[in-house]
């Protein structure tokens, strides 16, 4: 093949040669140089668009965090009311009845008000009830926390710090969903010589917050930035159908934090190339994650790469009409 081709090159005519020379050293640099400007120029846009997204991932984490701190610092003010702590003055009774139920609830219902995106609040006591203020499920969610004992024992072992758990979604009315985002923190009696345990306050917060700051910028309103617990279970999206039927359960997540680089990742997800770029959480274990779509930096680099495409013709229409004229 290759001896064919030095045979041909020899017979040919001076001007094929002269054409052939100037291709050869002429085009093949000018395409060499071309295609390391635009790869060159897509690493930059890609880096450009890495960095952009750690500081909305920053500044999702930040605005999150002062948020929910606000609303588990304020738990504490339990503790300043006496109704609380009336039916406990030396141990959790075997039961309580209806009436003292009742004031608990209302207890709960004065700590609930004027807190716009606190859809719930239930105390579950050490002796097996519970009371509640819940209008946003209407007491539903005692079944979600009774049938994950796991919960009940991390608020445990946090001894007093509020805990984080996933989120959760419950169905209030048929075709109804309702996403809350719950924490909880161990109730004790801090008022006798022993501390004894209360119980465990859970508070249950809107999802609709997580919406109003993350959909406050670019990116988690494209629905690519979620948040997610130590175990990379959901907490929040802007897109929560598209997470459920992309991510949820393919591992993806794990893949992306085992890689553990300082730069952007490729992942393919439904069959699309994405960038991810993730952080984690010091103050609760959370994880913030952002996806980049390959096909948002191609397009940012598709008029450079016409524009190169334009040159190179340009380039070797102009040296095949020199190689023409001077043959």
């Amino acid at each position: 093949m290759a001896r064919a081709i030095v045979t041909g090159f020899r017979n040919a005519s001076i001007q094929t040669k002269l054409i052939v020379t100037f291709a050869v050293f002429f085009m093949i640099p000018l395409l060499v140089s071309s295609a390391v400007l635009y790869l060159t120029t897509t690493n930059q846009a890609t880096q450009r668009e890495y960095d952009r997204s750690r500081e909305t991932l920053l500044l999702l984490e930040n605005s999150v965090e002062s948020q929910i701190r606000a609303y588990a610092d304020r738990t504490v003010e339990i503790y300043y009311d006496q109704r609380i702590f009336n039916p406990f003055q030396l141990s959790v009774p075997r039961s309580l009845n209806g009436l003292q139920l009742l004031k608990l609830s209302q207890a709960l219902q004065s700590f609930r008000a004027g807190q716009p995106y606190l859809d719930s609040i239930y105390l579950f006591l050490a002796n097996g009830q519970y009371t509640f203020a819940d209008t946003a499920t209407n007491g539903k969610f005692a079944g979600s926390y009774l049938a994950h004992p796991e919960w009940a024992e991390a608020i445990d072992k946090a001894d007093g710090r509020a805990c984080w758990i996933a989120s959760v979604a419950i169905q209030k009315e048929p075709g109804q969903t309702v996403y809350s985002v719950p924490f909880g923190r161990l109730i004790r009696n801090i008022f006798s010589g022993t501390f004894f345990k209360i119980g465990i306050l859970v508070v249950n917060l809107n999802a609709r917050l997580f919406d109003k700051i993350g959909l406050s910028n670019e990116l988690g309103r494209s629905g690519l930035v979620f948040i997610t617990d130590a175990q990379n279970e959901l907490i929040w999206s802007a897109n929560r159908t598209w997470y459920d039927r992309a991510i949820r359960g393919r591992g993806i997540l794990d893949q992306i934090e085992a890689r553990e680089t300082s730069g952007p990742q490729r992942v393919r997800i439904g069959g699309r190339g994405y960038f991810a770029v993730y952080r984690d959480s010091a103050y609760n274990g959370w994880r913030y994650f952002a996806l980049i779509a390959q096909a948002a930096i191609v397009n940012q680099v598709m008029t450079l790469r016409i524009y190169f495409i334009g040159i190179l013709l340009l380039c070797l229409a102009f040296f095949g009409l020199g190689a023409a004229v001077i043959s």
